[in-house]
């Protein structure tokens, strides 16, 4: 369960979320293109950095990497795994898929889903957590909401 301390956010459909965290991801200024496969254009990004802040968590990325998908469609998969640490020294997983796609007005559509893993009991709630995302400036940067 999610501590009670955070604002909920509730809209028509029923599904409430509440502001988890904003991630700041540093890359290189080059990634390893694996080329056209027969599932895509994989690319891979790796994430050399970056910063977690949130009214409960707060850190900085260690390391990680996207896996990328260019597909056919035009559309752009995203497959990412980065480990950070919180400022109370715990490590947490962080997996999350999402998409990317021009939309017929010319806006980028952009959204993530999240998932969390951790051995560190003041953050054992977030094993139990589904966020989802969009993007921010700077690319590449998300503002995730936890799913209640």
């Amino acid at each position: 369960m999610l501590p009670a301390t955070i604002a909920v956010a509730q809209d028509s459909e029923g599904i409430e979320t509440e502001f988890l965290f904003d991630i700041q991801l540093e890359l290189p200024d080059s990634s390893h293109w694996v080329g056209d496969t027969p599932y895509g254009g994989r690319n891979v990004f790796p994430i050399i950095g970056g910063t977690v802040e949130g009214p409960m968590i707060k850190g900085e990325v260690l390391h990680g990497a996207d896996y990328g998908l260019g597909r056919a469609d035009e559309s752009f998969e995203l497959d990412v795994r980065l480990v950070f640490r919180t400022d109370d020294d715990a490590l947490i997983n962080m997996y999350y898929i999402g998409l990317i796609f021009e939309t017929e007005d010319g806006d980028q559509y952009w959204r993530i889903v999240a998932r969390f893993e951790t051995g560190a009991e003041q953050y054992d709630w977030l094993n139990r957590v589904i966020a989802v995302g969009t993007v921010m400036e700077p690319i590449p940067s998300y503002k995730l909401y936890a799913v209640k």
